[in-house]
């Protein structure tokens, strides 16, 4: 599978995606709307359209996967 190069003339990141990733778990957590995240994380906007890229790349499938490998493994499973 080839990739596209990136584009010289996207926009640069404002937040680290481990921030958004934390977010993405503080909502999860808390069951709260995505408008309701607090000061301290980004902004919900950023959030969102971070979550929606993952979710079309099937990054959420491809995690759990590996964890029913890893844990399957660490149970003595082939």
């Amino acid at each position: 599978m080839s990739r596209k190069p990136y584009p010289t003339d996207a926009p640069q990141r404002h937040h680290d995606l481990r921030q958004v990733f934390n977010a993405l778990r503080w909502l999860v957590r808390a069951g709260a709307p995505w408008r309701m995240l607090p000061n301290d994380l980004p902004p919900w906007e950023t959030v969102y359209q971070q979550t929606r890229r993952w979710l079309q790349a099937g990054c959420f499938e491809a995690m759990a996967s590996d964890l029913r490998s890893i844990i399957g493994v660490a149970q003595g499973r082939q």
